[in-house]
């Protein structure tokens, strides 16, 4: 293409090709769907939880949903406490697969300990138990394996470096783009020693942006390697040798590279437009390879959460990244310079930014929304959780820079160049506060940069709360972990009341529901007329009677330390019990009936309780989070497209 004499041909059509290349990402993304997957959770074990077996198995083995396993870590305690299991492997062929070999120790109850390191670089971790001969379950033991928590809530060291990895990438691809399309186009306005000070503080920007990168990529890489407890040289050796570790080193090598890209461009040897794009390439490809590993990508569906989440980094990074551009550089324009020439070169780097800007903030909009309806599929789920608060806070503050932005585009630039249109593309010259003659800052330009610099420091924080929350527990699975449930019934007497509880176990219509052959521990309690709590003068017993299978179990309940009586029972047959309870207390012989219902288990049915997964769900508030996020879209699109209009007018 011929360049014209000013340049500006080249430059708008510089312009166009980076608004069409959004619009295109935009309606890319816009394509998806929110398909349901799940994660690296214990979905089955051979033994099940809670199976009582007549001899103890050789292997121990463990199936997970969702994300294949990159680390795992088995450990099988006997009767006695003692540690009796072998070498955790993972199935090479589905990493899905976790097995343990096992000793054979005798009658008694087995305890099973995991924690694994899954794709997307979160540890999950539980317990579970199985019974060996007829020996009668410790309450106290079981309750221990039930209340285990398996959802890894992150390290604040975990989310610190993934916080400062996102600024880093954000930083390599925003400084650069909007170097080459918002400041460098301006160039012919101002003298070489000017564009020199530029120079230097462009390539110190992408400087501190790839230290930022290392401490980065090296923390999350330490990290995760230190996961599952080990430490030092062999726990990063035993990282290096799975997915995540292949993709750490690859992380390490483009940080490697465009450090050395630095080091050229700082010696000049290398010329400014090769640099530029070889670090804003660099960062792409590392963009890529967070994204390929992100929880997105690894619990939803791999490609589309990876383009999903890379688009939605990418968009934040043409807003950041040309605010920390704008922050840095807008100073060394205006000082020493004829005062309207200093407000225009202004005014143009801005205008030149609003369309980088709104095509960023447009890109992240639409994926942040899909991001949510994904992740936060519930008004509850959304409200109730740290997940959900931490997205909240971090929508605010995002609502809130955008003002800050709207105030700096639509009226303080009208104040720099009064030809500028406003909202809604009127043009009013506004009365402007003038450049002093010195060449110094006036009022106006000391709010342009305060106002730029506030809005770096909220969207900074905005990045860092970004860390967090892909180091916690997603809002659809914080909201969907329930808990062990555990429900109780009370049937009144003439001296007071019996309550009998179940976990794990649902109650509806005065009715307990557990699970087929699974170990339930039930929990007698006396009070008297009053409510408080008594104990019984004789032993405490439990007969829990089947009629269709003409099935009676008598039990007699230990007294715990809170003074109720618990026993852990294992109900043989599906349909109704009836549950006798009777004891004496105050001297009161009492004899209380309970109903019961066994629900049957298949064999492909599985009660895992510790957990629940919504990610994905198609739901009401997810369809209208989508939704929005199309709107946001399409508001974006015409947005960007005016602005790109207007801009070319000016031109001419």
């Amino acid at each position: 293409m011929r360049r014209s004499p000013d340049g500006t041909d080249d430059e708008r059509s510089m312009l166009g090709r980076a608004t069409l290349v959004g619009i295109a990402l935009l309606v890319v993304v816009s394509l998806f769907t929110m398909p349901a997957a799940g994660h690296a959770y214990l979905s089955e074990s051979n033994p099940q939880n809670g199976a009582a077996l007549d001899t103890a198995p050789e292997t121990v083995e463990l199936s997970y949903a969702g994300d294949g396993i990159e680390l795992a870590d088995v450990t099988v305690h006997g009767p006695d406490g003692s540690e009796i299991s072998g070498d955790t492997t993972i199935d090479s062929d589905d990493r899905q697969l976790v097995s343990v070999p096992i000793e054979d120790v005798g009658d008694g109850m087995y305890t099973v300990q995991w924690e694994v390191l899954a794709d997307d670089g979160h540890t999950t971790s539980g317990t579970f138990f199985f019974t060996v001969g007829e020996e009668q379950l410790d309450r106290d033991a079981v309750r221990d394996t039930y209340s285990e928590d398996d959802d890894d809530d992150g390290t604040l060291f975990e989310s610190g470096a993934k916080g400062i990895l996102l600024l880093a990438l954000i930083g390599l691809v925003g400084i650069p783009i909007t170097a080459w399309v918002a400041v460098y186009p301006v160039s012919g306005r101002i003298t070489s020693t000017t564009i020199e000070q530029i120079d230097l503080r462009i390539i110190q920007l992408v400087a501190g942006s790839a230290v930022l990168l290392a401490l980065g990529v090296v923390g999350l890489g330490l990290t995760r390697s230190t996961a599952l407890g080990a430490t030092g040289g062999p726990a990063v050796q035993q990282f290096i040798g799975t997915t995540l570790g292949t993709i750490w080193l690859g992380q390490l090598a483009l940080t490697g590279a465009i450090v050395g890209i630095l080091i050229a461009a700082y010696r000049n040897i290398i010329e400014r437009r090769a640099w530029l794009a070889a670090v804003f390439f660099g960062g792409i490809a590392m963009q890529l390879t967070v994204s390929w590993s992100s929880h997105s990508a690894t619990a939803v569906d791999r490609l589309q959460g990876t383009v999903i989440d890379f688009v939605h980094i990418f968009g934040a990074g043409l807003w950041v990244g040309g605010l920390v551009v704008l922050a840095v550089v807008v100073q060394p324009l205006v000082r020493g310079r004829e005062p309207i020439a200093a407000r225009e070169s202004v005014a143009a780097i801005i205008r030149r930014y609003s369309i980088v800007a709104l095509t960023g903030v447009t890109l992240a909009g639409i994926t942040g929304l899909f991001l949510a309806a994904w992740h936060a599929p519930t008004a509850e789920a959304l409200l109730g959780t740290l997940y959900g608060t931490v997205l909240t806070t971090k929508t605010g503050l995002v609502l809130f820079a955008l003002g800050i932005g709207g105030v700096v585009r639509f009226v303080l630039l009208r104040s720099l160049d009064p030809t500028a249109q406003g909202v809604f593309g009127r043009t009013q010259p506004t009365p402007t506060v003038p450049v002093r003659e010195d060449g110094g800052e006036s009022t106006t330009l000391r709010r342009v940069i305060w106002g730029v610099r506030i809005e770096l420091v909220v969207l900074i924080g905005v990045i860092l709360l970004s860390g967090m929350l892909t180091s916690i527990p997603t809002a659809a699975v914080a909201a969907g972990d329930e808990g062990i449930p555990q429900a109780s019934i009370e049937t009144e007497h003439d001296g007071g009341v019996v309550e009998l509880s179940a976990l794990p176990a649902d109650d509806a219509n005065d009715r307990l529901f557990v699970h087929e052959y699974e170990p339930v521990i039930y929990e007698a309690t006396f009070r008297d007329q009053s409510g408080e709590q008594i104990s019984s003068d004789r032993t405490v017993r439990l007969l829990a009677t089947h009629e269709e299978s003409d099935t009676a179990i008598e039990i007699d309940l230990e007294e715990t330390q809170d003074g109720t009586y618990a026993t852990v029972q294992a109900l043989p047959a599906h349909g109704d019990w009836d549950l006798r309870v009777s004891g004496q207390p105050e001297d009161t012989f009492v004899a209380e009936w309970f109903e019961l219902y066994v629900i049957i288990d298949h064999p492909e049915h599985t009660h895992d309780h510790s957990h629940g997964d919504l990610t994905g769900e198609q739901t009401p508030f997810a369809g209208w989070l989508g939704l929005l996020g199309l709107v946001v879209g399409v508001i974006g699109m015409v947005a960007v497209s005016i602005e790109t209009i207007r801009f070319g007018r000016r031109q001419h």
